[in-house]
């Protein structure tokens, strides 16, 4: 679950304004194109951008630094904590994940909702909630991965 929420906060934090890329447009009309694929995209074209280093990714779009790493090599498979603290709420059948946006990402709102729904389409057994009062939420804000 811990490499999927890493996974989540990476995947919607690249919709962030990106000095490199804000004036590139990708067609959004086009229906090949999914969020994730315009994630691997832009990541391969900022690893290729900097100069001198080339950035390593773990599943295309995690930057693999020495704690993602051990994690990885640490992880059960197909489970990232077999701990049951670790497992979002369960209500209705469909575990609740709370979520809270930051004002400094307003600008990619609708973005961040069209990747909420298209992770909900492909785990139906998802569901992000705005946060209430829960001590362990997401929380979407202007960053690099």
């Amino acid at each position: 679950m811990k490499v999927f929420i890493i996974c989540l906060i990476i995947a919607i934090s690249g919709f962030a304004k990106s000095e490199i890329y804000e004036n590139e447009n990708f067609d959004e009309s086009s229906e090949d194109n999914s969020v994730f694929d315009k994630i691997l995209a832009i990541n391969e074209k900022s690893a290729r951008s900097r100069s001198g280093h080339k950035a390593k990714y773990f599943e295309g779009d995690i930057v693999i630094t020495k704690s993602v790493k051990e994690m990885i090599e640490n992880r059960k498979r197909g489970a990232a904590s077999n701990n049951k603290r670790h497992i979002w709420p369960i209500n209705d059948g469909k575990h609740e994940i709370p979520y809270q946006i930051g004002g400094d990402v307003s600008y990619s709102q609708n973005r961040i909702f069209g990747a909420m729904r298209e992770w909900m389409q492909k785990v139906p057994c998802l569901r992000f909630v705005q946060r209430r009062s829960q001590t362990g939420y997401l929380y979407f804000h202007s960053g690099s991965g």
